[in-house]
């Protein structure tokens, strides 16, 4: 589980985001990371941190999404845990054009090749008619 703690340590505890611990568990506070990740389908990359770069600028450092990439599909997972992405658009440069953060994550996935619905309708319908020709053949010999 991932939290967010207020600097304000005076107002720990009054609001109802706050999480309560019990007796056995654990906070673990990991160490600030230094680096990015780039996951791009076959390759995974570390990139040291430089302020003020895009998600797409790590992406090219990497070597750019390969051809089986769902480019429009990129999305970063911050360090946080939260999910940054979503399609580049007139009022958005979508996920390539977020500020990244140490320990922020670009991930590429890998694109879904899908059949239009006009191919998927085609082959049963040609077992039908080389079903009809072939009754019909078979008709034809009494």
């Amino acid at each position: 589980m991932v939290i967010h703690i207020s600097t304000n340590l005076k107002t720990l505890g009054e609001h109802s985001s706050d999480v309560q611990v019990r007796a056995g568990d654990t906070i673990y506070v990991p160490k600030r990371p230094s680096v990015v990740l780039v996951d791009a389908l076959l390759t995974t990359h570390w990139r040291s941190y430089k302020p003020g770069k895009s998600a797409g600028w790590y992406l090219s450092q990497a070597g750019g999404p390969m051809g089986t990439a769902n480019k429009r599909g990129v999305f970063v997972i911050r360090a946080d845990g939260s999910v940054a992405g979503g399609a580049s658009g007139l009022f958005g440069g979508g996920a390539e054009s977020a500020a990244m953060q140490p320990g922020d994550m670009v991930v590429v996935p890998e694109k879904v090749f899908t059949v239009s619905r006009a191919w998927q309708i085609r082959p049963p319908c040609g077992q039908i008619v080389s079903a009809i020709a072939l009754s019909a053949a078979y008709a034809k010999t009494f």
